[in-house]
């Protein structure tokens, strides 16, 4: 009888994980098993190798002789087990990415070079960096007020009267106190409560009027920017939310004399009579407008980047042309209410005339007085143009709250409501989701619905001072609830969708798999058409498996080398 030879000085838990093992007087029929599971076997020494495993001598020496059968059964177990231990591409990144927890810098540049979907929650103001708004107001000729630190504008370029506290924005640009100032209040840059004396809250939203005079006006060097950076993080999509009637809708609820509520707030007019009243008053005729100040922007985008003369010799402008944009037209909540069903009656007209704008959605603080106090109005006149636009997506800013900045009050409901009352399909920030009434139940209705959740870890922090373990994050995921990673403001924030990456690893714990599950979600639940989507899934599949192939490179040097690992643990 043929015998192989075999030593035991090991355990199965030692001996499973490794490849080569000694085989004199190989039995042949043990060795055609094992070569037809392993094709690509080799023998070095008398040893048969697996491929894609390191030879190790060391654990293996000869044995005593046993009988062929039993040799075969240990090869089948080998090689059901090296089967259930052999890595996905998937398995194998996801190993790398736990590796570098530790090594902040290694992972952000992993988290940076992985392929990313869409950004869905992102305010094209809020996304521009403040340096370029100075630069497009010193071009411009604009002022600068430096009592309020802002850009202003000026009746004659560069005309700007010292006596009112105004200098030219140019000016800014050579005077490194002015300009580091401005920036202070452009944005977050360098933000000190003590030094700015005001919240993180109150500091992030003073900033928008600031920039307000330059950011309406250069809508198409803002798309640049932005496409930009999105390439340049290997994003694909970006749904952009702006204010794209410039306030012309609710001047016009204002001429037409729309009355939703009465002095005291106690009754709600006919909200059917007030729409038609809105409509006679001319609010379609603002769309012919909107759209020809959005193709003028798309024109500029393209000539910025040069989208039509790009054949394969700038890397930096292809990337950024390729990157899709749609746009969400914005409703400013912290208006009277007319003016709000105004601007909300022109955003879902426009949405169904215009398939680049996608959906509405309603921004401005949600603690403030007016969208508290009218937060139940608002859905019901959501709930009154879905019934009459059924096909114009809805995504609302809901549940962006903690406790301290509204009485509790005010944190039992708006999630709830924003997805029964206003048919919301996304639910932007949803951070106060644990001290809403029958959390459970909204969360399993999110789930069973597929109503995305977009989480904004950066602007959270800094906004509501909501991280960590108070952030619902892991609640979302543990219930089942899509989820999408997004910037919300990243020019304000001075982030960039790698460093929200990087807050969902080493502050929220999301593992590879949820990574990679999150980008997947960010273009299915997009808005965009299903076309488009499809597209936009094969090019994420493909530029994830290329990622995968090559995600060693990220590796440390100790995770491929089990020996350093070792005396690194047990130094001498």
């Amino acid at each position: 009888m043929n015998r192989v030879r075999w030593q035991a000085r090991f355990s199965w838990p030692e001996i499973l994980p490794h490849s080569c093992f000694p085989l004199r007087e190989t039995d042949a029929v043990a060795a055609g098993i094992l070569h037809t599971f392993f094709v690509r076997t080799v023998q070095v020494r008398n040893k048969v190798c697996l491929p894609n495993y390191p030879i190790t001598d060391h654990l293996l020496q000869m044995p005593p002789c046993y009988p062929a059968g039993t040799m075969r059964k240990l090869l089948l177990v080998l090689v059901l087990s090296a089967a259930a231990c052999a890595q996905t591409p998937q398995a194998r990144t996801a190993q790398v990415m736990r590796s570098l927890r530790s090594d902040p810098l290694k992972l952000r540049d992993f988290l940076h070079a992985m392929p990313k979907g869409g950004d869905l929650h992102n305010h094209l103001s809020g996304a521009v960096y403040a340096e370029s708004y100075l630069e497009w107001a010193a071009g411009d000729g604009m002022c600068i007020d430096t009592a309020k630190s802002a850009v202003v504008k000026s009746a004659t370029a560069d005309q700007c009267d010292q006596a009112k506290d105004l200098v030219t924005a140019k000016s800014a640009l050579t005077n490194p106190a002015l300009y580091s100032e401005l920036l202070g209040a452009m944005s977050m840059y360098q933000y000190l409560p003590a030094h700015s004396h005001d919240t993180g809250h109150d500091h992030f939203f003073a900033a928008f009027p600031r920039f307000g005079a330059v950011s309406g006006s250069h809508w198409g060097d803002m798309l640049a920017e932005v496409t930009e950076r999105a390439a340049e993080q290997r994003e694909l999509y970006l749904e952009l939310i702006l204010g794209l009637d410039h306030n012309r809708a609710g001047n016009l609820a204002d001429s037409a004399h729309l009355s939703l509520l009465s002095p005291d707030h106690s009754t709600v007019p006919d909200i059917d009579q007030e729409y038609r009243q809105a409509l006679a008053a001319g609010i379609k005729g603002l769309i012919p407008q909107m759209e020809d100040e959005l193709n003028e922007a798309e024109v500029r985008r393209s000539e910025e980047q040069r989208c039509a003369h790009l054949r394969g010799w700038n890397a930096r402008f292809i990337g950024a042309c390729a990157v899709q944009v749609r746009y969400i037209y914005e409703v400013y909540r912290a208006a009277p209410p007319e003016r709000v069903f105004a601007q909300m009656i022109a955003g879902f007209e426009l949405a169904s005339a215009d398939p680049r704008v996608v959906a509405v959605n309603l921004v401005q603080p949600e603690d403030w007085l007016v969208p508290v106090r009218d937060y139940a109005l608002h859905m019901r006149m959501l709930d009154f143009l879905h019934q009459k636009y059924p096909k114009v997506h809805i995504t609302l800013h809901a549940g962006e709250l903690a406790p301290g900045l509204v009485p509790y009050e005010a944190l039992r409901s708006h999630i709830a409501e924003a997805i029964h009352a206003g048919h919301a399909e996304r639910i932007g920030h949803g951070t106060d989701i644990l001290y809403e009434h029958d959390h459970d139940k909204t969360m399993a209705e999110m789930a069973k619905r597929k109503i995305a959740v977009e989480i904004n870890l950066t602007s959270n922090r800094l906004i509501l001072g909501v991280s960590g373990k108070m952030h619902p994050l892991q609640q979302y995921l543990r219930a089942g609830v899509p989820l999408v990673i997004s910037t919300d403001d990243e020019g304000v924030a001075r982030s960039e969708m790698t460093e929200e990456l990087m807050a969902a690893v080493l502050d929220q714990g999301m593992t590879y798999e949820q990574l990679k599950q999150a980008e997947f979600d960010s273009l299915l639940y997009s808005f965009a058409d299903d076309a488009t989507k499809q597209k936009l899934v094969k090019q994420l599949e493909t530029d994830f498996a290329a990622f995968e192939r090559d995600a060693d490179r990220f590796a440390t040097a100790t995770e491929h080398d089990p020996k350093r690992t070792k005396s690194a643990a047990h130094p001498h």
